[in-house]
């Protein structure tokens, strides 16, 4: 005798069909957070070549350009205060910085503000001795090398001219990371350009 014989044709055993509830309830959210994921793009391509927008005051607004192969993180980004890009193994947080009144403006300033924070996500990073830099297009700010006990990189800071708010770049990469991909995140902070706002 067939074990399904013990069912009628059409009928429905109460106990089979609670566990294929349950189990429906449990696989769909598995299955769709997947799919949300796919859904939603965690990266978009950053335009090469043409200067991108990191931000503004009042007075003025800074951009700087990017070589083909880099991508944004929208979910590591906050809008108006950190933008996140990745290039290979290579990371670039920019940080937007808008000093209260009263609060130091200078390169040196915003050198250690911009370590302590920092060392807030990476305990290990340690910021070595910045020296003065001109940017292409003629921003000036600080730039050093950044060390940690398992990436390191560079740092640079841009106060912008009227002081309202400052560009401040942490590049790290692991030691696999492809010299052509370090170099291409010290061309970001080399391009950094503020221009005057139209009005």
């Amino acid at each position: 005798m067939s074990p399904y014989s013990a069912y009628p044709r059409g009928a429905r055993d109460p106990g089979w069909a609670a566990l294929g509830a349950a189990a429906a309830a449990i696989a769909l959210p598995l299955l769709a957070w997947p799919l949300a994921g796919m859904l939603l793009p965690d990266s978009s391509t950053v335009p090469s070549e043409r200067p991108v927008l990191l931000g503004e005051s009042e007075d003025y607004e800074a951009t700087a350009r990017f070589e083909r192969g880099w991508t944004q993180l929208p979910a590591e980004s906050t809008e108006g205060e950190l933008l996140v890009f990745r290039r290979g193994r290579v990371m670039l947080q920019v940080r937007l910085v808008h000093p209260p009144p009263g609060a130091p403006e200078g390169a040196r300033d915003l050198w250690r503000g911009l370590e302590r924070i920092t060392r807030t996500t990476e305990p290990s990073a340690r910021f070595g001795e910045p020296s003065e830099m001109t940017a292409d297009q003629g921003a000036q700010g600080l730039k050093g090398p950044v060390e940690g006990d398992t990436v390191s990189g560079k740092a640079a800071v841009f106060p912008s001219p009227g002081g309202g708010f400052a560009v401040e770049f942490t590049a790290t990469a692991d030691r696999y990371a492809a010299v052509h991909d370090v170099q291409a995140a010290d061309h970001v902070m080399e391009s950094v350009a503020f221009s005057e706002e139209e009005r």
